[in-house]
């Protein structure tokens, strides 16, 4: 499954070779466990044999949007990271206006990307599309939430809480989002994306 999916994030970033191009290529594919990704076409494969030729748009979109979130992360304003991934932070490497481009541009290159899949039907890819949209927003308040946290002392439920809205939300998203592609029904997505906003909070 793997295989598939670098040449897939490569061709998602694949033009015109400007700078933010370049950055993007950068936090993208300069590694990573691609569970997000993993766990998109797995669930998929539960469903449909061929899995990997209708999810695959969005497990590449998922992990552009885990490495849009890690761009985050790492800035100087909110966790000040070195090193990422064995090497430099993006933001240490290219010009400050890129790199306060680059998440908004991954995540709008992830829509496209998850939405431009004509093996899915065009209801299917709106569910998954609408899935990616509460996955950002849950990403942007838990990256809120870790902030608060770090100036306070933390009770487990906030620590949970937190844990399931920075990580468990693309994990989630993952799960029901490759389920629902490949033929799941409505009625199935509700549990598959709880158990992978559970699997996010564990691998946090």
């Amino acid at each position: 499954m793997r295989l598939r999916l670098e040449p897939a994030l490569e061709a998602a970033l694949a033009g015109p070779a400007t700078e933010l191009l370049r950055a993007a290529r950068y936090v993208v594919l300069g590694g990573g466990h691609r569970w997000r990704g993993l766990l998109t076409l797995a669930a998929g494969a539960l469903y449909r044999p061929e899995a990997e030729a209708v999810a695959l748009p969005l497990a590449a979109a998922l992990e552009m949007m885990h490495a849009a979130s890690l761009v985050l992360d790492d800035l100087p304003a909110m966790d000040n990271a070195l090193t990422r991934r064995g090497r430099a932070c993006v933001h240490l490497v290219f010009p400050e206006p890129v790199v306060n481009m680059l998440p908004a541009f991954l995540v709008n290159q992830a829509y496209g990307v998850a939405g431009h899949n004509p093996a899915a039907s065009p209801e299917r890819r709106l569910d998954v599309l609408r899935l990616l949209g509460e996955a950002g927003e849950q990403l942007a308040r838990g990256q809120e939430l870790d902030l608060a946290l770090a100036r306070r002392p933390a009770g487990e439920a906030e620590l949970l809480e937190c844990y399931a809205l920075k990580s468990g939300a693309l994990f989630g998203a993952a799960l029901a989002g490759g389920a629902r592609l490949c033929g799941a029904e409505e009625a199935e997505i509700g549990p598959l994306h709880s158990a992978g906003v559970k699997l996010g909070q564990a691998y946090q």
